[in-house]
């Protein structure tokens, strides 16, 4: 199928996820391969060289979060 689904997680400790409640993750989805479907509202401008299946980024996108660690 051609669709999104979530494959990788960020896991906080309670403390940390406590402290940080209103963090939002940043997830980059510009590398994945024109065969992807986005859902409307949600289409993203793909890397220069990506490719109908190939070639792409990968499957997994990175997810990136700013934490207050004090």
């Amino acid at each position: 199928e051609r669709h999104l689904c979530q494959l990788d997680y960020i896991l906080l400790s309670k403390g940390l996820a406590a402290s940080n409640a209103t963090a939002v993750p940043d997830i980059i989805r510009n590398g994945q391969p024109w065969r992807t479907i986005f859902p409307p509202g949600q289409e993203v401008e793909r890397f220069p060289r990506a490719g109908w299946d190939r070639p792409k980024a990968s499957d997994h996108c990175p997810v990136a979060i700013t934490l207050d660690m004090t």
